[in-house]
């Protein structure tokens, strides 16, 4: 698809991303390390989910609860809640 719209495959992800408001940030909390950052900072600190949505890259909390959602199959509150001390 890159190659017929004359697009790399990086501008073609933006492309795609932005259409869904999600940009990069998917690409961030699919990933391994992205899944161990939130789910720690979630864990074990107070910070807002906004604000670690917007930390990992995301544009909106929507688009992080989606993903988040997809990736680790609860929501960023409910894992939150769960794992609370």
């Amino acid at each position: 698809m890159a190659t017929e719209a004359y697009l790399t495959p990086f501008s073609t992800v933006l492309c795609l991303g932005a259409a869904q408001g999600v940009f990069l940030a998917v690409a961030i909390i699919t990933a391994p390390a992205g899944d161990r950052k939130a789910k720690r900072l979630l864990a074990h600190t107070q910070q807002s989910v906004l604000s670690i949505a917007l930390d990992a890259g995301f544009n909106s909390k929507t688009a992080f609860y989606t993903a988040f959602r997809k990736r680790c199959g609860t929501t960023p509150r409910r894992y939150r809640s769960e794992r609370a001390p």
